[in-house]
């Protein structure tokens, strides 16, 4: 999938994922590309780069989200191609979090509770995993591989 077919439904802009890509490591793979060629992006780049948009737009240092974004990567690769629920991260120094298959609010009020100010970043990792299935199947291009599952 090209970049363009993607960035709008993540709220991502091709500055954005330039910069990204430049400046920060990456769990997954991304094709090299040729000038005056579009580059390939595939399901778990995707992925990996909307939740990392997510992350930001939610106040996560852009340094840090990738990071978080590979947690979910990586569940997906080691739990049977599944995505959590939930990611959860401490604000404002996003440096400790959790993911989850459900989050119900005592869960959620006592992971706050360790937070230096009480609060949390939630991403609906479903929904983004969902959506980037979506986006796979309409666009029908070729060999996509396996559509990414949820719990």
């Amino acid at each position: 999938m090209r970049l363009n077919e993607f960035i709008g439904e993540f709220g991502l802009t091709r500055g954005d994922v330039a910069n990204w890509l430049e400046r920060h490591e990456f769990r997954t793979d991304f094709a090299e590309t040729a000038r005056g060629s579009a580059r390939q992006f595939s399901r778990l780049n995707v992925l990996e780069l909307a939740l990392v948009g997510a992350a930001v737009r939610g106040g996560c240092k852009a340094s840090k989200a990738p990071m978080w974004a590979e947690t979910i990567v990586d569940d997906y690769r080691h739990r049977r191609n599944k995505v959590p629920n939930w990611l959860v991260i401490s604000v404002p120094n996003f440096e400790s979090g959790m993911t989850c298959s459900s989050l119900d609010a005592d869960t959620l009020a006592e992971f706050a509770s360790r937070s230096p100010h009480s609060s949390v970043l939630v991403i609906n990792a479903k929904d983004i995993a969902d959506r980037v299935d979506a986006l796979f199947s309409k666009a029908k291009a070729g060999n996509t591989g396996r559509p990414i599952s949820t719990e």
